[in-house]
């Protein structure tokens, strides 16, 4: 994820948060869902990469898996999340498989709400 500079961390993950409370507000997210997303920024690193597990998204937010593969999913499809899948190649497979995502937040849905 490239954060822009004029945002923290603190500040994307407040400003995410309000995004999801309008989004629930609309009747675009469930309640499980909203939770589920929540955690998400918790994840970042100083570069702004997040590689979370669902897994881990999970346990902290007290949703189950399923919640959250339909939050990310639900996420994707209303543009505030992005995913790309990661790879690493495997000599034994003698093919490459996917290892996990890496997720990035939509800055600029972000910058709209705050406007």
């Amino acid at each position: 994820m490239t954060k822009a500079p004029s945002l923290t961390k603190l500040q994307i993950i407040r400003r995410f948060q309000a995004v999801l409370r309008r989004f629930r507000s609309e009747g675009k997210l469930t309640l499980g869902e909203a939770y589920a997303l929540a955690v998400l920024p918790e994840f970042m690193g100083d570069d702004g990469a997040m590689f979370p597990s669902h897994e881990a998204m999970a346990e902290k937010s007290g949703a189950c898996r399923r919640t959250v593969i339909n939050a990310l999913n639900r996420a994707y499809a209303l543009g505030i999340v992005k995913q790309t899948p990661r790879y690493v190649y495997d000599p034994d497979l003698g093919k490459r498989v996917r290892t996990s995502n890496a997720y990035e937040i939509v800055l600029s849905v972000l910058q709209e709400v705050a406007a």
